[in-house]
């Protein structure tokens, strides 16, 4: 499985986030391989703004909440 993790710490736009989107879809592409893009985000709106921002690319997304922890090598 081949995956591409996006950490947001949301500090950019959902517009931003979702512009993202395309450019994943071009490396899966690119690459000639299916990938997962595993998005973590700060908390439970976020997400849900994030997964209405990157649906509709064809892309195979997964996201969680970071509620807490300071870097991606923190408890999730």
């Amino acid at each position: 499985m081949t995956f591409c993790l996006e950490y947001d710490r949301g500090t950019e736009t959902l517009a931003g986030l979702g512009s993202k989107a395309d450019d994943y879809a071009r490396l899966e592409e690119a690459w000639g391989v299916e990938l997962w893009l595993l998005v973590v985000v700060p908390g439970p709106r976020r997400e849900a703004g994030a997964r209405a921002a990157l649906g509709g690319w064809g892309l195979a997304v997964a996201t969680t909440t970071h509620a807490g922890a300071p870097t991606p090598a923190g408890a999730v």
